[in-house]
């Protein structure tokens, strides 16, 4: 029998059903999706993302920054697994009926991609399980070392000390059990981050280092393009402009960008903050903004479709912000370097690494909204290093576009299912 030319993503990223072999995801994953399709046509014409689905209300909050897909045209389509709106008990009660959809989509395809699962909802774990039973090519992506996020959220009080307790104890250990059992198990397992791999992997050859980035090569900036912004900002040298870009939530920790920047307005800089994004914190941080006194110096410019065009927007900014609460790794960081503009974080985890590597990153101590507010007005005080910073951006963008990274994800995954033939 012919072999399956079905690629099977297991992912809890959210869609919604436009019609008939039409769905609607966010930009940035309906960009990454069509070139990961690409880079597999070798052996493979649809790849079938199986998640949760949106509600209509839903939608409306988000429809200017997503964009659509067709099966037919594109070659992508999507298969409800539970509703977007259900909450943990509801996904932990349909998980019979999503093990019996994973089970019927094992059966017609060729790979099965998926990712870290909770222990309460373990939509992918089973996923990877009825792929191994099926001896299909198994793909296993960590895109986040959780390690501390437990005890940061003990610090930030989101979570009580029993909650904590839970988490480091059996969540904790759940996850690193995945990994673990991946190592052995799967064909092909990519770890977001250098310490992950050492811990993790052992040096087995199935075990490969990844970074997760959304820009392609023509999304960078033009030598001519950051020559005139450096130009510029050195004319606009009494402006310092700050901006953040993603979901408008808690634990990205955008009140404390708030704060840092009404701290630097306290101590005499003339600085803006631009926010680019949606989410359920929007109402409370426009609040905090009246209340900071920054209604003119902060402004909201709601979500963007991803592309050319939206990084182009950013392209006169002098410093991406980044202040998250709990392990993050947003593509926002990188982003962001791709159009010449340096970062700014707390010293998590990802930044940590990110600067390590030479990036354009600056890490200040983490929940230290005066640290940052300090820092803010230290680069806005020192134009040399910024620039330093950002031809260091740049060059990390340049080396790891998305075209680059997908290559490689391919190599691993074709040859996989060569030795698999």
């Amino acid at each position: 029998m012919a072999k399956s030319r079905d690629y099977l993503l297991v992912v809890p990223v959210p869609h919604y059903v436009l019609g008939d072999k039409c769905a609607a995801t966010e930009s940035a994953f309906a960009l990454h999706l069509k070139m990961f399709r690409d880079s597999l046509r070798e052996a493979f014409d649809t790849i079938t993302v199986a998640g949760p689905a949106m509600s209509s209300e839903q939608f409306e909050q988000v429809a200017p920054a997503w964009s659509p897909l067709r099966a037919d045209a594109d070659g992508i389509r999507f298969v409800c697994l539970y509703s977007a709106s259900y909450s943990t008990l509801r996904r932990l009660l349909a998980t019979p009926a999503v093990a019996w959809q994973l089970w019927k989509l094992t059966k017609t395809t060729r790979v099965v991609h998926t990712g870290l699962s909770e222990l309460l909802t373990p939509t992918e774990f089973i996923a990877l399980v009825f792929g191994w039973l099926r001896r299909r090519v198994l793909v296993f992506v960590a895109d986040i070392d959780w390690h501390e996020s437990a005890r940061m959220n003990l610090v930030t009080k989101t979570w009580s000390r029993g909650v904590y307790l839970r988490r480091v104890h059996i969540h904790d250990r759940w996850k690193s059990l995945q990994t673990r059992l991946a190592r052995r198990f799967v064909d092909v397992v990519m770890l977001k981050g250098r310490d992950l791999v050492k811990q993790f992997g052992g040096g087995a050859p199935n075990v490969h280092l990844i970074l997760d980035s959304a820009h392609s090569h023509d999304m960078l900036i033009t030598k001519a393009e950051l020559l005139d912004r450096i130009t510029r900002r050195e004319q606009l040298n009494d402006q310092f402009r700050l901006v953040y870009f993603g979901r408008l939530t808690r634990y990205k920790g955008i009140a404390h960008m708030l704060h840092a920047v009404a701290g630097a307005r306290r101590l005499g800089m003339e600085v803006t903050f631009d926010v680019f994004g949606s989410g359920e914190q929007d109402d409370e941080l426009r609040a905090l903004t009246t209340e900071l006194d920054l209604d003119g110096v902060t402004r909201f410019n709601g979500p963007r479709p991803y592309g050319l065009n939206f990084l182009r927007e950013l392209s006169d900014f002098d410093l991406l912000l980044a202040a998250p609460l709990s392990e993050d790794t947003p593509r926002s960081a990188i982003d962001a370097q791709a159009r010449g503009i340096p970062v700014l974080a707390y010293d998590t985890y990802y930044y940590r690494d990110l600067a390590a590597q030479g990036a354009g990153v600056v890490c200040t101590p983490w929940n230290d909204v005066d640290g940052m507010t300090r820092k803010i007005v230290e680069l806005s005080a020192d134009p040399a290093e910024l620039q330093r910073l950002t031809h260091r951006a740049v060059r990390f963008a340049t080396l790891n576009t998305q075209e680059f990274w997908l290559t490689r994800r391919a190599e691993w995954t074709l040859a996989a299912c060569r030795k698999r033939a």
